[in-house]
């Protein structure tokens, strides 16, 4: 009988990178999953840890992912690093983005929380995909939330804490709110809509005159049957808010004014909030 060839156990080799140059290490964290990187590499040494936390590499990992616009601009890092973790901005990725979630019903009525007018039980709200009765139809707004006979109500918090900072650091620096919503009717059916957005802190409840000027916006607009309809975008600016604000509440309602069964009522789309600094740029 021939020889037998004995083919060798494949072995498992390790390597050990816990004191690789600087340099390797930066380029094998720059591929990495951030998350991975902060909850499990940082334990592996002092090294590792302090290289993952600098704010270089924060910063460099963003330029060379073209998302360098989610940190806050290099004028401030200094500033911000001393009492907030950039690794933190980084995954929670705060500026520069729509923070709302779902802004046009793309996914169902996931993110908001939903109140229909007393002594009604069901759902004030359908989602339309694509929007229905509007020409000329605008191609960027492919789906989009529909009113009925009664007033229904949608609204979305968001809290500075889940996006990786607190009223103290929007105190300190300031960046500016921008909020918006497109709005639309039918040209069959009159239709009501509202925007409200309230800038809030732990104490809810300040009505002084200060406090509703730089931190609330309210607008409403009642649209005749037979108007042309056409998308129309509400905006507002918020620059000069209390420094303690913890909290922006956006809340849109509306519905038809002709108490017709079905949906025929105002349709919102394109709801945002967004949080940027003026001179924030790509660097």
């Amino acid at each position: 009988m021939g020889n037998i060839l004995k083919v060798p156990k494949a072995t498992t080799m390790q390597l050990d990178l816990s004191e690789a140059p600087k340099d390797v290490l930066l380029e094998i964290f720059m591929n990495l999953d951030p998350k991975f990187l902060i909850k499990n590499c940082t334990l592996v040494s002092k090294s590792w840890y302090h290289i993952i936390n600098e704010d270089s590499f924060w910063l460099v990992r963003s330029s060379k992912e073209n998302c360098r616009e989610i940190l806050p601009p290099r004028e401030l890092v200094s500033l911000i690093s001393k009492d907030y973790s950039l690794s933190k901005m980084y995954i929670k990725r705060p500026f520069n983005r729509n923070l709302i979630v779902n802004g046009s019903g793309e996914d169902g009525f996931n993110g908001w929380d939903i109140t229909e007018a007393r002594h009604f039980s069901e759902n004030p709200f359908v989602v339309e995909n694509p929007p229905n009765d509007i020409v000329p139809h605008d191609p960027s707004i492919r789906s989009c939330f529909a009113t009925t006979y009664f007033v229904g109500t949608k609204k979305q918090v968001i809290r500075f804490e889940d996006l990786g900072f607190n009223d103290d650091f929007m105190a300190k620096f300031k960046p500016t709110i921008i909020v918006s919503e497109m709005h639309s009717y039918r040209r069959d059916a009159g239709a009501y809509y509202k925007l409200s957005v309230d800038l809030q802190n732990g104490r809810l409840g300040n009505n002084s005159e200060e406090h509703l000027l730089n931190n609330t916006h309210q607008q409403e607009f009642t649209y005749p049957q037979w108007t042309d309809p056409r998308w129309i975008k509400v905006e507002k600016e918020f620059k000069n808010y209390s420094d303690d604000t913890e909290q922006i509440s956006f809340t849109s309602m509306g519905r038809d004014t002709m108490f017709w069964a079905g949906n025929y009522g105002s349709k919102m789309a394109k709801a945002t909030i967004l949080i940027t600094f003026d001179f924030n740029k790509s660097v």
